[in-house]
């Protein structure tokens, strides 16, 4: 992507998707360590604690006996906290989002990098809580930040490289945590790669998922007209009425062959 992290943070307030953040929240699972399917703070931890008081374990959200169902997760209470490295953020966790991927992670269908952490979640927001060697400069201690992370989320603690932080400028937390990977994806497809622009029209596929929400919203928000595409238009049908997307006209499509003949 072009820019630094934060340059596309701005952007993304810029064209309003301050409520586009809330909406997709809305509709994804925030995990706590406490309950797979709450939207509280991790285990209701203090909002900031230096890196000089915390222990060197932690608790985390894990797989016992590798990948399977819901009921292969646990939670831990004596994991290592984990290491910085070059360039990195030590992030304590507020709150961390359920994406696709960790689903399939979870049961093994997601090969993750070698040095990816075996702890399932990509996204989270919290608090820096530790920098590593070769910082930029960026962060300090108590920063309130957003990551797009290679797994560890599920975690009090996780590390991040610095180059996929952000400031969590102007959003709450609540808010931040659905902003690095359903956001910042739609946000590259839209302008980064697909070069959108105001008066152009942009066919969205998977129109009812947190990428194609968001890139609906700021698409609209760059004055481009979106066609979504959704395999059941029961699920935007549900969705929108609720999001605020729907205040205006959307052409739904069942297949691209229908968009094509537009």
């Amino acid at each position: 992507m072009e820019g630094s992290a934060d340059e596309r943070s701005n952007h993304l307030t810029q064209l309003g998707i301050v409520h586009g953040a809330a909406t997709i929240q809305a509709l994804r699972v925030t995990l706590s360590l406490r309950s797979l399917c709450t939207q509280r703070s991790l285990l209701g931890l203090p909002r900031f604690r230096p890196m000089a008081a915390m222990a060197t374990t932690m608790r985390a959200v894990v797989q016992a006996g590798g990948p399977g169902e819901e009921e292969s997760m646990a939670v831990a209470d004596c994991v290592p906290v984990p290491t910085l490295g070059e360039g990195q953020v030590l992030i304590k966790v507020h709150r961390a989002a359920l994406n696709r991927m960790d689903l399939l992670q979870r049961k093994g269908l997601y090969p993750v990098p070698p040095d990816a952490s075996p702890i399932l979640g990509v996204e989270v927001s919290g608090f820096v809580s530790g920098v590593g060697p070769g910082s930029g400069g960026r962060f300090k201690e108590g920063d309130r930040v957003m990551s797009l992370l290679q797994g560890g989320g599920y975690a009090e603690y996780a590390v991040a490289n610095e180059c996929t932080t952000m400031h969590a400028a102007g959003l709450s937390l609540d808010v931040a945590v659905s902003v690095p990977e359903s956001l910042m994806t739609a946000h590259q497809l839209l302008f980064t790669v697909g070069k959108g622009a105001e008066g152009e029209s942009v066919v969205l596929h998977a129109g009812g998922s947190g990428v194609g929400l968001a890139a609906i919203q700021m698409a609209r928000r760059a004055g481009m007209k979106p066609f979504a595409t959704c395999r059941c238009g029961a699920t935007l049908s549900c969705i929108l009425p609720r999001s605020g997307i729907g205040r205006r006209p959307l052409l739904l499509l069942t297949s691209l062959t229908q968009a094509l003949r537009l």
